[in-house]
């Protein structure tokens, strides 16, 4: 992700935005084009060169998820590149769950052992596994990994944070991993029914294998299992 790191600060210092910002748009920038459902964002204030810069950025991103993943079970490469960009966790102290504590959890808990009582919607029965507080997935790519692995049908996933930057992270690394769930933005804690706005990850890849991997943005409560 070196590469990323320095197209982002090249890009950051061109515009003048905080390199955190950039990275947002970047994420913004990869959801759009998973969108079956696009539309023109008025609040893009980006040139048609600039534009090309964050194609050849996710593109990049791209190339190394293809990479990582021939010799990984999950890879996250947000969390890593936030915490690379953002020293000492930001003003949030946000640090995310080392990769091998992530894999330690999912053994433990063995969530592919669980039996499907949960009906989410097109996805027929399935198991559901939670994060209320999900950062960059990763505790969640780890759960969804030990389902592949145990070769069992995979779960649903639902990822929540109040961090809309966590959000977006999370949604990019489910959709790249073949992931089916939902992510929220909202707060987990004060208004557990609420939301900001929330991904639908993955629904043109079901039933179909391979399909086409997707991220749908909503923002009301209805389309989402956890929040009915």
């Amino acid at each position: 992700m070196n590469e990323i790191i320095s197209m982002i600060q090249e890009l950051s210092h061109e515009t003048g935005k905080d390199v955190k910002q950039i990275m947002f748009d970047l994420l913004m920038f990869i959801i759009v084009n998973f969108n079956p459902e696009v539309k023109p964002d008025p609040t893009w204030r980006y040139t048609k060169e600039q534009n090309k810069k964050f194609h050849d950025m996710m593109v990049q991103w791209l190339k190394v998820m293809d990479e990582e993943l021939k010799h990984k079970e999950w890879y996250d490469p947000w969390g890593d590149l936030f915490m690379a960009l953002t020293p000492k966790g930001g003003m949030k102290g946000q640090f995310f769950t080392p990769d091998n504590i992530c894999d330690m959890m999912a053994d433990i808990c063995n969530p592919a052992t669980a039996e499907p009582k949960t009906l989410c919607g097109a996805f027929g029965w399935r198991v559901t596994v939670n994060d209320p507080t999900c950062g960059s997935g990763r505790n969640l790519l780890a759960a969804h990994a030990k389902f592949i692995k145990e070769k069992v049908r995979q779960p649903f996933l639902v990822a929540e944070d109040i961090d809309l930057t966590c959000c977006l992270m999370t949604a990019v690394n489910m959709m790249s991993h073949g992931c089916f769930g939902e992510v929220i933005c909202h707060n987990t804690l004060t208004d557990p029914k609420g939301i900001r706005i929330g991904f639908l990850i993955n629904e043109g890849m079901y039933p179909l294998t391979p399909g086409i991997p997707t991220i749908r943005i909503r923002k009301e409560p209805e389309w989402f299992v956890s929040l009915r």
